[in-house]
């Protein structure tokens, strides 16, 4: 069972799975302080980045509700979608890796309803889990297959305070299992990996939403990666991989 003690906002834990936002931090104390977005998203941010054992099994951000809102309607409409990876990804100590060599994530997205009901008695969008497992891994033991990573988006605080909190866990390597990291020991990813499968999902996801300035071409991207979660659904016999690694990264690897 996880052990945990309160220091503030924060509860400390040693493990976050099935864990609602509650028993993470302290929900009661937000609403009764003043802490706007920013504060909250600084809270949240700092304790996983310098928390001495969840910094390197743990990514955290906030996202703006109307943005978690429109992503998680592309997300119940499209629940399943592959993501490349590169191989190489956190090989070097470059920030950006350069590479034609990837490794094929499925995700899943996975729905459950929030615990908590907002200050005015308003149901809350759901809490969405998204997990990524190497496709040959999902092939060969489908849904027993080991997740590499499980990003939890919690919308307790979206009502009241606009942000819904995302905590990223990468999971631990285990005896005869798969191997881990070399840059992260003991977990099945690097922290850089684990962000860029995030930066991937957030680029399909958060398509539906217009860019300020983005122009024709950017609009025309944006909405291409739309098309490749709708025909990966729709169309899987016939669905083209083409682009697929720019799509995720926009030019980044």
């Amino acid at each position: 069972m996880p052990v945990s003690r309160s220091v503030g906002c924060m509860t400390l834990t040693t493990s976050a799975d099935d864990q609602p936002l509650g028993s993470i931090i302290n929900l009661p104390l937000i609403h009764l302080t003043p802490h706007d977005e920013a504060a909250i998203a600084k809270i949240w941010t700092t304790y996983h980045s310098t928390h001495p054992t969840l910094s390197n099994s743990f990514l955290s951000a906030s996202v703006p509700s109307k943005i978690y809102d429109t992503m998680i309607s592309l997300a119940k409409a499209n629940p399943f979608f592959v993501i490349p990876l590169p191989r190489s990804a956190g090989q070097t100590k470059s920030d950006v890796v350069k590479t034609d060599e990837y490794e094929m994530f499925v995700l899943q997205w996975l729905f459950h309803p929030t615990p908590e009901s907002s200050p005015s008695g308003t149901p809350l969008p759901s809490t969405a889990s998204a997990i990524f497992t190497p496709l040959e891994e999902f092939k060969k033991q489908g849904e027993w297959a080991q997740p590499y990573l499980a990003l939890t988006h919690y919308p307790d605080l979206s009502h009241s305070h606009g942000t819904v909190l995302m905590r990223g866990e990468i999971s631990g390597a285990s005896a005869g299992g798969p191997d881990g990291s070399d840059l992260n020991p003991g977990y099945l990813l690097s922290q850089q990996q684990a962000q860029l499968l995030a930066l991937a999902l957030q680029r399909f996801y958060c398509a539906g939403i217009e860019v300020k300035g983005e122009g024709a071409a950017g609009t025309q991207e944006r909405l291409k990666r739309i098309e490749a979660l709708t025909g990966f659904r729709e169309r899987p016999e016939q669905w083209d991989w083409t682009g697929l690694v720019n799509m995720a990264y926009g030019g980044l690897v």
